[in-house]
Protein backbone atom coordinates (compact mmCIF):
# COMPACT_ATOMS: atom_id res chain seq x y z
CA UNK A 1 0.00 0.00 0.00
CA UNK A 2 1.39 3.70 -0.60
CA UNK A 3 3.01 6.00 1.92
CA UNK A 4 -0.07 7.70 3.62
CA UNK A 5 -2.06 4.24 3.48
CA UNK A 6 -4.53 2.56 5.28
CA UNK A 7 -2.73 2.15 9.13
CA UNK A 8 -2.34 -1.87 8.39
CA UNK A 9 0.07 -1.74 6.63
CA UNK A 10 3.52 -3.46 7.66
CA UNK A 11 5.42 -3.42 4.65
CA UNK A 12 9.17 -1.54 4.92
CA UNK A 13 8.90 1.37 2.90
CA UNK A 14 12.20 3.43 2.75
CA UNK A 15 10.53 6.26 1.91
CA UNK A 16 8.76 8.93 4.24
CA UNK A 17 7.03 6.67 7.08
CA UNK A 18 4.09 7.29 8.43
CA UNK A 19 2.95 5.65 11.97
CA UNK A 20 3.14 2.28 12.31
CA UNK A 21 0.87 -0.33 13.31
CA UNK A 22 0.67 -2.15 17.20
CA UNK A 23 2.11 -5.73 15.47
CA UNK A 24 3.60 -7.01 18.25
CA UNK A 25 0.08 -6.38 20.04
CA UNK A 26 -1.13 -9.50 17.56
CA UNK A 27 1.24 -11.79 18.84
CA UNK A 28 -1.36 -14.74 20.18
CA UNK A 29 -0.70 -14.86 24.33
CA UNK A 30 0.78 -18.61 24.59
CA UNK A 31 3.70 -17.14 22.68
CA UNK A 32 4.63 -14.37 24.76
CA UNK A 33 3.88 -16.42 27.63
CA UNK A 34 6.49 -18.47 26.59
CA UNK A 35 9.14 -15.54 25.97
CA UNK A 36 8.21 -14.62 29.79
CA UNK A 37 8.86 -17.64 31.25
CA UNK A 38 12.07 -17.96 29.26
CA UNK A 39 13.12 -15.02 31.69
CA UNK A 40 13.62 -16.21 34.40
CA UNK A 41 12.15 -14.06 37.22
CA UNK A 42 9.06 -11.36 37.18
CA UNK A 43 11.72 -8.03 37.85
CA UNK A 44 13.21 -9.04 34.08
CA UNK A 45 9.52 -9.89 32.22
CA UNK A 46 7.94 -6.66 34.23
CA UNK A 47 10.36 -4.74 32.23
CA UNK A 48 8.73 -6.28 28.84
CA UNK A 49 5.57 -3.64 29.48
CA UNK A 50 7.90 -1.11 27.24
CA UNK A 51 7.18 -3.35 24.17
CA UNK A 52 3.24 -3.03 23.80
CA UNK A 53 0.17 -2.85 25.55
CA UNK A 54 -0.48 -6.77 25.51
CA UNK A 55 2.84 -7.12 27.37
CA UNK A 56 1.82 -4.62 30.18
CA UNK A 57 0.06 -7.18 32.47
CA UNK A 58 0.92 -10.39 30.82
CA UNK A 59 3.66 -11.04 33.44
CA UNK A 60 0.92 -11.88 36.09
CA UNK A 61 -0.24 -15.02 34.38
CA UNK A 62 2.63 -16.75 34.77
CA UNK A 63 2.87 -20.04 36.46
CA UNK A 64 5.81 -19.34 38.44
CA UNK A 65 6.29 -15.92 39.99
CA UNK A 66 9.64 -14.91 41.47
CA UNK A 67 10.13 -10.97 42.53
CA UNK A 68 13.64 -10.02 43.44
CA UNK A 69 13.81 -7.06 46.04
CA UNK A 70 12.61 -3.82 45.14
CA UNK A 71 15.55 -2.34 47.03
CA UNK A 72 18.08 -4.64 45.59
CA UNK A 73 19.22 -3.93 41.61
CA UNK A 74 18.72 -7.01 39.41
CA UNK A 75 22.40 -7.55 38.81
CA UNK A 76 21.86 -11.16 37.07
CA UNK A 77 22.95 -12.17 33.50
CA UNK A 78 20.98 -10.87 30.52
CA UNK A 79 18.05 -13.22 30.41
CA UNK A 80 17.06 -12.12 27.13
CA UNK A 81 20.33 -13.33 25.97
CA UNK A 82 19.98 -16.41 27.13
CA UNK A 83 16.77 -17.63 24.44
CA UNK A 84 17.43 -19.36 21.60
CA UNK A 85 18.12 -17.63 17.87
CA UNK A 86 14.67 -19.79 16.35
CA UNK A 87 12.61 -18.08 19.22
CA UNK A 88 12.96 -14.91 18.88
CA UNK A 89 13.20 -14.85 14.85
CA UNK A 90 9.90 -16.40 15.26
CA UNK A 91 9.00 -13.00 17.49
CA UNK A 92 10.39 -11.09 14.58
CA UNK A 93 9.13 -12.88 11.61
CA UNK A 94 5.36 -12.18 13.08
CA UNK A 95 5.80 -8.60 12.91
CA UNK A 96 5.46 -8.69 9.58
CA UNK A 97 8.01 -6.17 8.32
CA UNK A 98 11.73 -4.60 8.96
CA UNK A 99 10.21 -1.54 10.26
CA UNK A 100 8.26 -3.02 12.91
CA UNK A 101 11.41 -5.60 13.75
CA UNK A 102 14.30 -2.77 13.79
CA UNK A 103 13.42 -1.24 17.16
CA UNK A 104 13.68 -4.92 18.75
CA UNK A 105 17.20 -3.55 18.96
CA UNK A 106 16.67 -1.91 22.65
CA UNK A 107 15.45 -5.65 24.52
CA UNK A 108 18.70 -6.97 24.42
CA UNK A 109 21.96 -6.85 22.28
CA UNK A 110 21.35 -10.06 20.91
CA UNK A 111 18.72 -8.55 18.81
CA UNK A 112 20.71 -6.14 17.69
CA UNK A 113 21.55 -7.49 13.99
CA UNK A 114 18.97 -10.69 14.58
CA UNK A 115 16.10 -8.43 12.41
CA UNK A 116 18.60 -8.72 9.54
CA UNK A 117 18.37 -12.91 9.28
CA UNK A 118 14.35 -12.67 9.02
CA UNK A 119 13.45 -15.53 6.28
CA UNK A 120 11.20 -12.89 4.59
CA UNK A 121 11.68 -9.18 4.53
CA UNK A 122 9.33 -6.96 1.63
CA UNK A 123 10.93 -3.72 0.45
CA UNK A 124 8.32 -1.78 -1.23
CA UNK A 125 9.36 1.79 -2.66
CA UNK A 126 5.79 3.41 -3.67
CA UNK A 127 5.92 7.04 -4.97
CA UNK A 128 9.56 7.34 -3.84
CA UNK A 129 11.16 10.18 -6.47
CA UNK A 130 12.91 8.36 -9.60
CA UNK A 131 16.35 10.15 -8.15
CA UNK A 132 16.18 8.93 -4.22
CA UNK A 133 15.50 5.36 -5.55
CA UNK A 134 18.46 4.33 -5.94
CA UNK A 135 20.16 5.41 -2.88
CA UNK A 136 16.91 3.64 -0.61
CA UNK A 137 17.84 0.39 -2.41
CA UNK A 138 21.23 1.36 -1.38
CA UNK A 139 19.91 1.60 2.33
CA UNK A 140 18.32 -1.29 2.18
CA UNK A 141 21.50 -3.35 0.52
CA UNK A 142 23.63 -2.39 3.50
CA UNK A 143 22.76 -5.30 5.68
CA UNK A 144 23.91 -8.36 3.28
CA UNK A 145 22.57 -10.86 5.66
CA UNK A 146 19.00 -9.78 4.93
CA UNK A 147 16.88 -11.91 2.34
CA UNK A 148 15.01 -9.72 0.57
CA UNK A 149 11.60 -11.77 -0.22
CA UNK A 150 9.49 -9.08 -2.35
CA UNK A 151 11.17 -6.06 -3.68
CA UNK A 152 8.14 -3.82 -5.55
CA UNK A 153 9.53 -0.58 -6.98
CA UNK A 154 6.29 1.60 -8.38
CA UNK A 155 7.86 4.75 -9.84
CA UNK A 156 5.78 7.81 -9.36
CA UNK A 157 4.48 9.98 -12.23
CA UNK A 158 6.75 13.11 -11.53
CA UNK A 159 9.14 12.80 -14.30
CA UNK A 160 7.79 12.27 -17.83
CA UNK A 161 11.57 11.34 -19.34
CA UNK A 162 14.64 9.20 -18.56
CA UNK A 163 17.48 8.50 -19.96
CA UNK A 164 18.58 4.52 -20.57
CA UNK A 165 21.25 4.59 -18.21
CA UNK A 166 19.72 5.97 -15.41
CA UNK A 167 17.55 2.92 -15.37
CA UNK A 168 20.10 0.79 -16.09
CA UNK A 169 21.66 1.61 -12.62
CA UNK A 170 18.64 1.77 -11.29
CA UNK A 171 17.83 -1.68 -12.29
CA UNK A 172 21.39 -3.25 -11.35
CA UNK A 173 20.87 -1.53 -7.59
CA UNK A 174 17.73 -3.46 -7.28
CA UNK A 175 19.49 -6.83 -8.76
CA UNK A 176 21.92 -6.03 -6.00
CA UNK A 177 19.11 -7.07 -3.40
CA UNK A 178 19.37 -10.45 -4.84
CA UNK A 179 15.15 -10.53 -4.26
CA UNK A 180 13.04 -13.78 -4.39
CA UNK A 181 10.20 -11.93 -6.24
CA UNK A 182 10.69 -8.54 -8.10
CA UNK A 183 7.75 -6.10 -9.10
CA UNK A 184 9.16 -2.93 -11.20
CA UNK A 185 6.27 -0.41 -12.26
CA UNK A 186 7.10 2.67 -14.83
CA UNK A 187 4.15 5.00 -15.43
CA UNK A 188 2.36 4.62 -18.42
CA UNK A 189 3.63 8.46 -19.60
CA UNK A 190 6.85 7.64 -18.77
CA UNK A 191 9.48 7.85 -21.87
CA UNK A 192 12.45 6.21 -21.65
CA UNK A 193 15.30 7.26 -24.12
CA UNK A 194 15.43 4.91 -27.15
CA UNK A 195 18.70 3.25 -26.27
CA UNK A 196 18.13 -0.72 -24.94
CA UNK A 197 18.03 -1.15 -21.00
CA UNK A 198 19.97 -3.88 -19.95
CA UNK A 199 18.41 -6.23 -17.74
CA UNK A 200 20.71 -7.44 -15.10
CA UNK A 201 20.68 -11.18 -13.76
CA UNK A 202 18.09 -11.77 -11.16
CA UNK A 203 19.98 -15.16 -9.97
CA UNK A 204 17.39 -15.82 -6.94
CA UNK A 205 14.21 -14.85 -8.18
CA UNK A 206 11.29 -16.89 -8.81
CA UNK A 207 8.76 -14.40 -9.79
CA UNK A 208 9.54 -11.45 -12.27
CA UNK A 209 6.99 -9.02 -12.85
CA UNK A 210 7.99 -5.64 -15.11
CA UNK A 211 4.98 -3.36 -16.56
CA UNK A 212 6.00 -0.39 -18.50
CA UNK A 213 5.31 1.70 -21.31
CA UNK A 214 7.96 0.70 -24.95
CA UNK A 215 10.73 -0.63 -22.89
CA UNK A 216 13.32 -1.96 -24.71
CA UNK A 217 15.08 -4.60 -22.46
CA UNK A 218 17.99 -6.49 -23.65
CA UNK A 219 18.84 -9.39 -20.37
CA UNK A 220 22.25 -10.23 -19.81
CA UNK A 221 23.54 -13.63 -20.14
CA UNK A 222 26.57 -14.74 -18.01
CA UNK A 223 26.99 -18.87 -18.06
CA UNK A 224 23.03 -19.42 -18.48
CA UNK A 225 22.83 -18.34 -14.65
CA UNK A 226 21.33 -15.01 -14.67
CA UNK A 227 17.31 -16.65 -14.04
CA UNK A 228 17.71 -19.89 -13.52
CA UNK A 229 15.56 -19.81 -10.41
CA UNK A 230 12.61 -18.21 -12.40
CA UNK A 231 9.09 -20.19 -12.67
CA UNK A 232 6.81 -17.06 -13.57
CA UNK A 233 7.63 -14.29 -16.00
CA UNK A 234 4.82 -10.99 -16.53
CA UNK A 235 5.76 -8.40 -18.74
CA UNK A 236 3.40 -5.54 -20.05
CA UNK A 237 4.76 -2.88 -22.70
CA UNK A 238 8.24 -4.18 -22.98
CA UNK A 239 10.19 -5.24 -25.79
CA UNK A 240 12.63 -8.05 -25.56
CA UNK A 241 13.27 -11.11 -28.10
CA UNK A 242 11.63 -13.67 -26.82
CA UNK A 243 12.88 -16.60 -29.28
CA UNK A 244 16.60 -15.91 -27.57
CA UNK A 245 15.07 -15.50 -23.91
CA UNK A 246 12.72 -17.77 -23.36
CA UNK A 247 15.10 -21.03 -24.00
CA UNK A 248 17.27 -19.77 -21.13
CA UNK A 249 14.43 -19.82 -18.71
CA UNK A 250 14.47 -23.92 -17.75
CA UNK A 251 12.60 -23.78 -14.87
CA UNK A 252 10.32 -21.24 -16.31
CA UNK A 253 6.20 -22.32 -15.54
CA UNK A 254 4.20 -19.32 -16.21
CA UNK A 255 4.54 -16.71 -19.41
CA UNK A 256 2.24 -13.50 -19.25
CA UNK A 257 2.69 -10.96 -21.92
CA UNK A 258 0.76 -7.87 -22.66
CA UNK A 259 1.31 -5.93 -25.58
CA UNK A 260 0.65 -2.74 -25.73
CA UNK A 261 1.58 0.35 -27.83
CA UNK A 262 4.58 -1.31 -28.76
CA UNK A 263 5.36 -1.12 -32.34
CA UNK A 264 7.73 -3.33 -34.34
CA UNK A 265 6.60 -6.14 -32.09
CA UNK A 266 5.18 -8.14 -35.22
CA UNK A 267 5.62 -11.52 -34.09
CA UNK A 268 5.69 -14.22 -31.04
CA UNK A 269 8.47 -16.56 -30.89
CA UNK A 270 8.02 -19.00 -27.76
CA UNK A 271 9.88 -22.21 -26.99
CA UNK A 272 10.25 -23.54 -24.04
CA UNK A 273 10.52 -27.21 -22.73
CA UNK A 274 9.50 -26.01 -19.29
CA UNK A 275 6.43 -23.70 -19.89
CA UNK A 276 2.99 -24.64 -18.20
CA UNK A 277 0.70 -21.66 -18.53
CA UNK A 278 0.88 -19.13 -21.65
CA UNK A 279 -0.91 -15.95 -21.39
CA UNK A 280 -0.38 -13.15 -24.17
CA UNK A 281 -2.84 -10.34 -24.78
CA UNK A 282 -2.03 -8.33 -28.04
CA UNK A 283 -3.46 -5.29 -27.42
CA UNK A 284 -2.39 -2.89 -30.23
CA UNK A 285 -4.04 -2.89 -33.22
CA UNK A 286 -2.26 -0.44 -35.04
CA UNK A 287 0.67 -3.35 -34.64
CA UNK A 288 -0.63 -6.15 -35.89
CA UNK A 289 0.56 -10.05 -35.47
CA UNK A 290 2.65 -11.38 -38.76
CA UNK A 291 3.79 -14.81 -37.00
CA UNK A 292 3.19 -16.79 -34.09
CA UNK A 293 5.20 -19.72 -33.51
CA UNK A 294 4.67 -21.88 -29.86
CA UNK A 295 6.60 -24.99 -29.01
CA UNK A 296 5.93 -25.93 -25.59
CA UNK A 297 6.16 -30.08 -24.95
CA UNK A 298 4.19 -29.74 -21.57
CA UNK A 299 1.96 -26.62 -21.91
CA UNK A 300 -1.29 -26.82 -20.12
CA UNK A 301 -3.38 -24.15 -20.43
CA UNK A 302 -3.53 -21.32 -23.43
CA UNK A 303 -4.52 -17.84 -23.76
CA UNK A 304 -4.26 -15.83 -26.72
CA UNK A 305 -5.71 -12.52 -27.93
CA UNK A 306 -4.12 -10.58 -30.83
CA UNK A 307 -4.75 -8.20 -34.10
CA UNK A 308 -4.09 -9.43 -37.69
CA UNK A 309 -4.41 -7.46 -40.35
CA UNK A 310 -3.39 -9.81 -43.04
CA UNK A 311 -1.89 -12.98 -43.51
CA UNK A 312 -0.83 -14.57 -40.21
CA UNK A 313 1.83 -17.54 -39.91
CA UNK A 314 0.14 -19.62 -36.88
CA UNK A 315 2.19 -22.79 -35.43
CA UNK A 316 1.45 -24.17 -32.08
CA UNK A 317 3.05 -27.50 -30.78
CA UNK A 318 1.30 -28.44 -27.59
CA UNK A 319 0.64 -31.72 -26.70
CA UNK A 320 -0.53 -32.04 -23.50
CA UNK A 321 -2.52 -28.72 -23.59
CA UNK A 322 -5.80 -29.22 -21.35
CA UNK A 323 -7.46 -25.60 -21.32
CA UNK A 324 -7.23 -23.06 -24.75
CA UNK A 325 -8.66 -19.64 -25.02
CA UNK A 326 -8.31 -18.01 -28.69
CA UNK A 327 -8.83 -14.87 -30.00
CA UNK A 328 -8.31 -13.35 -33.50
CA UNK A 329 -10.16 -9.90 -34.44
CA UNK A 330 -9.02 -8.72 -38.31
CA UNK A 331 -8.44 -5.48 -38.63
CA UNK A 332 -10.19 -5.50 -41.98
CA UNK A 333 -12.36 -8.00 -43.93
CA UNK A 334 -9.69 -10.57 -45.34
CA UNK A 335 -11.39 -13.32 -45.92
CA UNK A 336 -15.17 -13.74 -46.22
CA UNK A 337 -17.90 -15.53 -47.75
CA UNK A 338 -20.89 -14.55 -50.02
CA UNK A 339 -21.65 -11.28 -48.39
CA UNK A 340 -19.56 -11.83 -44.93
CA UNK A 341 -16.75 -11.00 -44.27
CA UNK A 342 -15.22 -12.86 -41.33
CA UNK A 343 -14.01 -10.10 -38.19
CA UNK A 344 -12.99 -12.65 -35.49
CA UNK A 345 -12.33 -16.30 -34.73
CA UNK A 346 -12.91 -17.60 -31.39
CA UNK A 347 -11.59 -21.16 -30.00
CA UNK A 348 -11.95 -22.13 -26.24
CA UNK A 349 -12.40 -24.79 -24.09
CA UNK A 350 -15.47 -25.18 -21.86
CA UNK A 351 -16.79 -27.69 -19.60
CA UNK A 352 -19.97 -29.85 -20.62
CA UNK A 353 -22.39 -30.52 -18.13
CA UNK A 354 -25.49 -33.70 -17.94
CA UNK A 355 -28.07 -34.18 -16.06
CA UNK A 356 -28.22 -37.45 -14.73
CA UNK A 357 -31.59 -39.79 -14.02
CA UNK A 358 -30.38 -40.30 -10.11
CA UNK A 359 -29.21 -36.83 -9.43
CA UNK A 360 -29.60 -35.90 -5.77
CA UNK A 361 -30.75 -32.21 -5.57
CA UNK A 362 -29.50 -30.65 -8.34
CA UNK A 363 -26.17 -32.60 -8.84
CA UNK A 364 -25.07 -33.14 -11.90
CA UNK A 365 -22.43 -35.59 -14.00
CA UNK A 366 -19.26 -33.38 -15.36
CA UNK A 367 -17.68 -34.53 -19.06
CA UNK A 368 -14.96 -33.98 -20.59
CA UNK A 369 -14.63 -30.34 -21.43
CA UNK A 370 -15.29 -29.66 -25.29
CA UNK A 371 -13.95 -26.99 -28.10
CA UNK A 372 -16.46 -23.98 -29.13
CA UNK A 373 -15.30 -22.43 -32.23
CA UNK A 374 -16.99 -18.83 -32.56
CA UNK A 375 -17.24 -16.75 -35.87
CA UNK A 376 -17.60 -13.24 -35.97
CA UNK A 377 -19.24 -12.22 -39.59
CA UNK A 378 -20.38 -8.93 -41.02
CA UNK A 379 -22.16 -8.05 -44.00
CA UNK A 380 -20.84 -5.71 -46.76
CA UNK A 381 -21.43 -5.82 -50.18
CA UNK A 382 -18.36 -3.73 -51.32
CA UNK A 383 -15.84 -6.75 -51.31
CA UNK A 384 -15.64 -10.11 -52.94
CA UNK A 385 -14.08 -13.12 -52.18
CA UNK A 386 -12.13 -15.51 -54.53
CA UNK A 387 -12.17 -18.67 -53.42
CA UNK A 388 -14.03 -17.75 -50.61
CA UNK A 389 -14.98 -21.21 -49.47
CA UNK A 390 -11.68 -22.89 -49.43
CA UNK A 391 -9.95 -19.64 -48.10
CA UNK A 392 -12.09 -18.97 -45.43
CA UNK A 393 -11.93 -23.14 -44.27
CA UNK A 394 -7.95 -22.60 -44.56
CA UNK A 395 -8.20 -19.74 -42.59
CA UNK A 396 -9.94 -21.32 -39.97
CA UNK A 397 -8.20 -24.41 -39.82
CA UNK A 398 -5.12 -22.58 -39.17
CA UNK A 399 -6.29 -21.28 -35.48
CA UNK A 400 -5.76 -25.02 -34.10
CA UNK A 401 -9.30 -26.08 -35.32
CA UNK A 402 -9.01 -29.34 -36.18
CA UNK A 403 -12.04 -30.66 -34.39
CA UNK A 404 -14.69 -28.80 -32.29
CA UNK A 405 -17.82 -29.70 -30.58
CA UNK A 406 -19.99 -26.60 -30.84
CA UNK A 407 -20.56 -23.59 -33.36
CA UNK A 408 -20.61 -20.22 -32.47
CA UNK A 409 -21.98 -18.01 -35.22
CA UNK A 410 -22.63 -13.93 -35.18
CA UNK A 411 -23.66 -12.24 -38.01
CA UNK A 412 -23.96 -8.32 -37.73
CA UNK A 413 -25.76 -6.49 -40.81
CA UNK A 414 -26.08 -2.84 -40.32
CA UNK A 415 -25.64 -2.48 -36.76
CA UNK A 416 -27.97 -5.82 -36.25
CA UNK A 417 -26.31 -8.07 -34.12
CA UNK A 418 -27.69 -12.03 -34.19
CA UNK A 419 -26.33 -14.58 -33.02
CA UNK A 420 -26.56 -18.54 -33.51
CA UNK A 421 -25.44 -21.44 -31.14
Amino acid sequence: MDEGGAPNDSRLKLGPGGAGVDLIGTLPDSLLLQVLDRLGCDAAATRTSILSRRWRYLWARRLKVTFALPDVPYEGPDLISALPDDLLLQILGRLGSVRAAAPAICVSRRWRDLWTRLPKVTVALHDVPFGSLEAALGRAAAHPGACHYLLDIRVPGQVDRVYAGSLNSLLHAAAALSPLELRFTLPRDLTVSAANVSLPCFQRATHIELHARDLRLSPKHIGGLCFHSLESLSLSGCHINLETFIPRLGRLRRLCLSIINLVGMDNITIHSSSLEELVVDHKNRWTCLTSISVEAPVLKQLAMSFHAGSDVAVSILAPMMEKVSWRCLYTSFIYGLGLWGISEVGLKTAERHEQTDSQEEDASLQLPSVLVLSLHMCAQDLLSFPNAELGLVAEIDKHMVTDFSRLDLHLRTKGTLRSYY
